[in-house]
């Protein structure tokens, strides 16, 4: 049964939670995407349900602007492509999910490597789209995108398959062209997270 860690703040980059237990997902580790030095998003994948648990980036206004959204996904260089779901030319089987961005494009459509390494299959799972991915999800996508426009904020995106206490039955699907079981999250969260210093 999946389970979801617990996170708290670490010292690090602000965005970064710390995994108070990591045995929960043993075969997980952080993917550290960076461009000419300077950090993207870091993504803690678990190999063993091809899963992004949480991915977490900083945003502000230089992340984003109009570049057009590419037409393809590809393979992380981080880790083996035999640990990543096949998702190049089409999305899940029958017409329910999408590849839900866990990082959106639209925060990271200001700089082109950026916006690239968005289009991760690290950085997808599957997401319901009416209603969903195309609705709310967008929505509060878009809302901290507008702060991110005013002031750096730090953001932590993630999944879960149960709350605590709870013991929700968990549904599989495959990519169209993949024969992996890939677990369909249960839940989803954002955390926003706004500094201010003394100077």
């Amino acid at each position: 049964t999946l389970t979801t860690p617990k996170v708290m703040p670490t010292e690090s980059w602000l965005e970064l939670p710390a995994i108070s237990n990591a045995t929960l997902y043993p075969n997980a580790q952080e993917l550290k995407h960076s461009v000419r030095g300077e950090r993207n998003y870091t993504a803690y994948y678990d190999t063993s349900t091809y899963t992004s648990m949480w991915v977490a980036y900083p945003l502000q206004s230089k992340h984003m602007g109009s570049l057009e959204r590419p037409s393809k996904w590809t393979y992380s260089l981080l880790i083996d492509q035999k640990y990543q779901v096949n998702l190049c030319d089409h999305s899940y089987e029958g017409d329910t999910y999408s590849r839900g961005h866990l990082i959106p494009n639209a925060s990271r459509n200001g700089i082109q490597d950026m916006q690239l390494q968005t289009f991760y299959f690290t950085n997808s799972v599957p997401q319901v789209h009416n209603n969903f991915n195309s609705g709310i999800w967008q929505k509060l996508e878009a809302a901290l995108q507008g702060i991110g426009e005013k002031q750096l904020i730090y953001i932590v995106t993630g999944v879960a398959f149960n709350k605590e206490g709870e013991s929700k039955s968990i549904s599989y699907t495959t990519a169209k062209d993949d024969t992996k079981q890939v677990p369909i999250p249960n839940y989803f969260y954002k955390v926003a997270l706004k500094v201010k210093t003394n100077s």
